[in-house]
């Protein structure tokens, strides 16, 4: 990231592509935090979906430092955001990572990204609100992102697929430990945005 970082401040003639390929490492980087059915169960699903959720919020963390070096320029644009959060599904559909919502063990495994996608998403839309960088953000919100299947098919998903329901922390952990919020999910948001003002 600090090459990507520099680079983007040098504004050479390979920013763009230093961008781009910072973009790619992340969504592959996500693959170590992608859980099994080996290894979780009904046991320790909240902690293991937790101390995920924990190390994802670092990711989004270093991701938002790399938006903010490039938000004022003209290298923060639509079709390049739009592009990440492209990459970011087809990141999913390769490695067998649903987002569909379901309550069966094999969905809830990946409820640490269905959080992370939906937390991530409202920060880079704050973030491009507090920059008034109003048409990008109206371009990744109508975008088609188109995600191709292993069978060569294709389908098109909207901004909607980053908020998918979290049935783990607004369910299982809300009931268990008898918690008043209504949505824990919206809780661990507020509580992790305000790393957006300290670095703003």
């Amino acid at each position: 990231m600090k090459e990507a970082i520099n680079k983007i401040v040098e504004l050479t003639s390979d920013t763009e592509a230093w961008i781009e390929g910072y973009m790619d490492k992340f969504c592959n980087s996500l693959l170590v935090y992608k859980l099994e059915v080996s290894n979780v169960g009904n046991e320790n699903l909240i902690e293991k979906i937790l101390d995920s959720i924990d190390h994802l919020l670092l990711k989004k963390e270093g991701f938002l430092v790399f938006l903010m070096t490039f938000v004022k320029n003209d290298y923060c644009n639509g079709a390049l955001l739009s592009g990440f959060f492209q990459k970011l599904l087809q990141f999913y559909e390769d490695n067998g990572i649903e987002l569909t919502t379901d309550y069966k063990l094999n969905s809830l495994i990946n409820d640490n990204f269905r959080f992370f996608n939906y937390d991530l998403f409202l920060s880079v839309c704050t973030v491009l609100i507090q920059n008034s960088k109003y048409e990008v953000l109206a371009e990744i919100v109508k975008t088609n992102y188109r995600v191709y299947k292993e069978d060569g098919d294709y389908e098109d998903y909207r901004f909607t697929s980053f908020r998918e329901y979290n049935y783990t922390l607004n369910e299982i952990k809300r009931n268990i430990y008898k918690l008043d919020s209504k949505s824990v999910v919206a809780r661990i948001v507020k509580d992790s945005s305000n790393y957006i003002t300290v670095v703003r």
